[in-house]
């Protein structure tokens, strides 16, 4: 009993440190990613580790309207991630953000800021668009913020921005680092981009020219004359020979 105790215990302790020692799923993002199969657009933004998704409906009457799903991973687990619309030009000043961070009653959220100034961020703003369906999820390792914008009319481009912080304090997102990487996130978005287009075919090679023509064959050899025959002597012609010879040797 003593060495069957000893043992379990021995095999509930490997147990415990294969279980502590195995590494989680990490949850990723990318243009191929299943989880956001829904939408028709995707675009890896380079900077961040971030990527866009997106639906555009530029209806020909009525608003049209731009579904997003922004996703990045923040630079800590208390951190923000945010992306939105420029209308009056590139960079930050002038965007009307939508930042999703961790609320202080434990819910993923996204709140809208218009980023008049480089100053700190304060309490949530209205901002120019109006914007619904917002909510945001974490999946262990990266954010993801969804919205709809119905946008003031229909555009071929419109600018955006993006960035990520590392922390949230009375439900007030902090100012972000100043890497190269957070100076360089921003960008025109086409928002109905051509398809990519499709491979060439590979052109069927012309037909060579015919294969030479076989010679004729060569005519078959004449013929050889068949051999004389030589017929057997009839009796009549044994007596022709015969009656003359007899009558020589016998007349003497």
């Amino acid at each position: 009993m003593a060495v069957s105790g000893r043992f379990t215990v021995f095999v509930v302790l490997i147990s415990t440190v294969v279980m502590i020692s195995s590494p989680v799923s990490a949850w990723s993002a990318s243009c191929g990613s299943p989880d956001f199969a829904q939408f028709q657009y995707c675009k890896d933004l380079t900077h961040l580790g971030a990527f866009l998704f997106w639906n555009y409906t530029a209806a020909a009457s009525g608003t049209p309207t731009l579904t997003v799903a922004f996703t990045a991973s923040p630079v800590a687990a208390d951190g923000w991630i945010g992306w939105g619309l420029n209308p009056t030009g590139s960079g930050m000043i002038g965007t009307q953000a939508l930042v999703a961070f961790r609320h202080s009653n434990g819910d993923y959220s996204v709140e809208t800021y218009n980023l008049v100034s480089t100053a700190p961020l304060q309490q949530s703003t209205s901002i120019s668009y109006s914007v619904t369906a917002l909510r945001a999820v974490y999946n262990g390792n990266q954010m993801t913020l969804y919205a709809t914008l119905k946008l003031p009319a229909p555009a071929p481009t419109v600018n955006h921005t993006w960035q990520v912080g590392n922390s949230v304090i009375n439900n007030v997102p902090q100012k972000h680092g100043f890497s190269a990487d957070n100076l360089d996130a921003y960008g025109t978005l086409t928002l109905s981009p051509p398809p990519s287009p499709s491979p060439s075919p590979v052109p069927t090679p012309a037909p060579g020219p015919p294969p030479p023509s076989s010679p004729p064959p060569s005519p078959p050899p004449p013929a050889l004359p068949p051999p004389p025959s030589w017929a057997a002597p009839t009796p009549l012609s044994w007596m022709l020979v015969m009656v003359p010879l007899v009558v020589f040797i016998f007349g003497f």
